[in-house]
């Protein structure tokens, strides 16, 4: 029967486990050992920030159908081309 590779290693078996592992991983995350991590951490929070304030933004003055539209209409356009350089390749 297939493992996973975690598994077979020991470091993650049961749902609990996992659940330890990844909550480990995002205090590993937020864990800042110097200046430059505490920079790196606020300019990614920032981002997140201002790229969610600019969605509501623009859901508000375009409107949500339309912004949903869009979103979709460039999301299947980035898989067809994609789908087009395995093509040609």
């Amino acid at each position: 029967m297939y493992k996973n590779p975690e598994d077979v290693e020991g470091k993650v078996s049961s749902d609990s486990s996992k659940i330890k592992y990844i909550f480990n991983l995002v205090i590993k995350f937020f864990t800042i050992r110097s200046f430059s991590e505490l920079i790196e951490k606020v300019v990614y929070i920032l981002g997140l920030l201002i790229s969610i304030g600019f969605l509501i933004v623009l859901g508000a003055m375009i409107g949500w159908t339309i912004l949903i539209a869009l979103l979709t209409i460039s999301l299947a356009l980035s898989i067809l081309k994609l789908f087009w350089l395995w093509w040609v390749r």
